[in-house]
């Protein structure tokens, strides 16, 4: 007799659920991953932009001499942003310079090289208009745009913008999506430097207090999570922590026993510090 041998298949049926399953599981997967690409875009933007300003910077010391001596027939802060401003754009790609009203800067003054308002990370209005033509302002060749604030004509601001603790010149404010693009917050597009005699860091608001109130200066006000990019290459302080519930700022939204933070930070209630929720 012959041997009849019986074909194992999968019904239709069968096919249609596994493929619903795949569909489901897809639905939920790709938005996350979205996410996390758009995050990473965001890193690489940051550091590249932050490249660009400290190579300029160090271009325009080995021009000009140490920064602190450069505003010495300089009025005021005004006057001292325009001549910061002036000296590092010389060795940037601009794709177009709004300068600023003091006589000093190049160009014709004129808005459109920074959005007029900017929420802070949890989202309360902040700096209300960047775009003061007060101040000199820019877009450069990648499409970032760049302000900035001088603070001090003997680069000796003690009120700390930067990561090194270092007395202050002044301020750059870096939008890495441009003026029309992104979405306006402080800690996500919109993030500040700090311009010292050591040159261009991140601005933290002298590094000790920062790991310590790291949920007000960064999770709230977003202000210096651009030292957290530098330092840990991720956005996990705006995806992945609880950034408005009150006593738990920081603290992973997968996983509540882990607190986002630098190794010596203090733990909250015994959590464990991480430098990535994921």
């Amino acid at each position: 007799m012959r041997n009849i041998k019986k074909s194992v298949a999968f019904t239709l049926t069968e096919i249609l659920i596994v493929i619903g399953i795949i569909g489901i599981i897809s639905a939920l997967a790709i938005p996350n991953l979205n996410k996390s690409v758009s995050d990473q875009e965001k890193v690489t933007k940051f550091k590249k932009v932050y490249a660009e300003l400290s190579q300029a910077h160090n271009a325009a010391l080995i021009k000009y001499g140490p920064v602190e001596n450069w505003f010495t027939n300089d009025a005021d802060e005004y006057a001292y942003s325009a001549r910061y401003f002036n000296r590092i754009t010389e060795f940037l790609k601009l794709q177009k310079n709004c300068g600023c009203t003091n006589t000093l800067c190049r160009g014709i003054s004129t808005n459109g090289c920074m959005n007029t308002l900017y929420k802070s990370l949890n989202k309360v209005n902040s700096n209300t208009d960047l775009d003061s033509t007060y101040y000199p302002r820019a877009i450069l060749a990648n499409g970032a745009s760049i302000s900035y604030e001088g603070k001090s004509g003997t680069c000796n601001l003690l009120q700390g913008y930067s990561s090194d603790s270092a007395p202050t010149c002044g301020v750059i404010y870096v939008d890495i999506d441009g003026p029309q693009n992104g979405k306006q917050r402080i800690g996500i597009d919109l993030f500040k430097l700090g311009v010292t005699k050591n040159g261009i860091t991140p601005a933290a608001y002298y590094l000790d207090s920062y790991i310590e109130s790291f949920p007000d200066h960064c999770l709230k006000d977003g202000d210096t999570c651009g030292k957290w990019i530098m330092d840990f290459g991720n956005m996990d302080y705006y995806t992945h922590v609880y950034i408005d519930v009150y006593g738990k700022e920081g603290i992973c939204n997968n996983n509540e026993s882990k607190q986002l933070g630098w190794p010596n930070s203090t733990p909250n209630a015994g959590k464990t510090i991480v430098q990535s929720c994921r």
